[in-house]
């Protein structure tokens, strides 16, 4: 797997790049708290430098976001997350 910081020099300022990003976080996993809310940070960092508004996932789709997380960590399926967070990222 390619280092951490070296993916993110090289990725573009795009929302998919963001996502991942967030997701590449919470799957190393690097604190014993927090890891959430630094991943979500991270990702809105990536966003407002790519000139994108930052997302919020809402307590409604929390569990939806949770599970995502879950099912791409242990089973390897990122699509449901990959199609969760650009649905999130939209919402008014």
């Amino acid at each position: 797997m390619e280092a951490p910081g070296q993916w993110l020099q090289a990725a573009t300022p795009e929302p998919a790049s963001a996502f991942a990003a967030h997701y590449r976080l919470t799957a190393i996993h690097p604190f014993s708290d927090g890891n959430g809310r630094t991943a979500r940070r991270l990702m809105n960092l990536l966003l407002i430098r790519g000139g994108y508004p930052p997302v919020a996932v809402r307590p409604e789709d929390r569990k939806a976001y949770l599970d995502s997380l879950e099912r791409a960590s242990l089973a390897g399926d990122l699509v449901p997350y990959q199609t969760l967070m650009p649905s999130v990222s939209t919402r008014p």
